[in-house]
């Protein structure tokens, strides 16, 4: 019989995982008193951990599907039947895909168990469609939708499109691989002392004129230009290759 007056004991069951708990009370039935206590039952536990997990997420990513994959604890633990619902902690920090949920009793004999599992958060994710060379321009026929566990991810993974569309690769990227924005830099669409052609439009008229850069820009850009007419200096944003418009 092992007793522990609200110290945490440590078991491995196995790697990456470790359990943890924390009770005044039965650890491991033993002694003749543990016997004759009823036991909780572990498999529901599990499955209670599990579906706090996914429910926290699936709040924090309402359109993808969530999978919560608990490792059973260690079949050896006898812990005392619970005579309250268990209190389900999910704990939001974890390594890449793993997360730790920890289930509380608080009567007759309280105890706690930290329970450990992988967790996916499938979603649409921006891949290539095929094999993509640096200095390659990437267009929309470059791209294509797959699903993706954005928990192993991180914020390496783009849904938007338009953020990619334009941007010029800086590595060979294999078809089908995750397109991560580090992997890309902006096309140089305006070169310092390059001619210009700017654009201003209101709900009446557009009106185009010509004005120099006075430095190198890509797509969304502000940039400095001057009019060789008046000298006049203002702020543009490029929108094309030799095009900006006013802000």
């Amino acid at each position: 019989m092992l007793v522990d007056c609200g110290k945490f004991i440590r078991y491995r069951v196995g790697p990456p995982f470790t359990l943890y708990v924390s009770f005044i009370g039965l650890l491991f039935a033993k002694g003749s008193l543990a016997q004759s206590l009823p036991l909780q039952d572990l498999s529901a536990a599990k499955v209670q951990a599990e579906e706090a997990l996914r429910a926290h997420y699936q709040t924090h990513y309402p359109n993808a599907r969530v999978i919560a994959a608990i490792t059973p604890p260690d079949n050896r633990l006898r812990l005392p039947r619970c005579e309250q619902a268990l209190d389900a902690q999910v704990n939001p920090g974890g390594r890449g895909s793993y997360r730790s949920v920890k289930l509380q009793c608080q009567a007759p004999s309280p105890w706690s168990i930290m329970l450990s599992g992988k967790l996916s958060v499938l979603e649409p994710v921006l891949t290539s469609a095929r094999q993509l060379a640096p200095g390659q321009t990437l267009s929309e026929q470059d791209l294509q939708w797959l699903d993706a566990n954005l928990m192993a991810l991180g914020d390496q993974y783009s849904q938007s499109p338009e953020s990619l569309i334009g941007l010029l690769p800086n590595r060979i990227i294999p078809a089908g691989s995750v397109l991560k924005p580090q992997w890309f830099s902006k096309a140089k669409w305006v070169a310092r002392g390059q001619q210009v052609t700017l654009s201003h439009q209101n709900p009446l008229l557009q009106i185009t004129t010509q004005v120099e850069a006075l430095s190198d820009g890509g797509r969304g850009d502000v940039i400095r230009v001057k009019n060789p007419a008046s000298q006049k200096q203002l702020d543009v944003i490029v929108t094309g290759p030799g095009r900006a418009s006013t802000r």
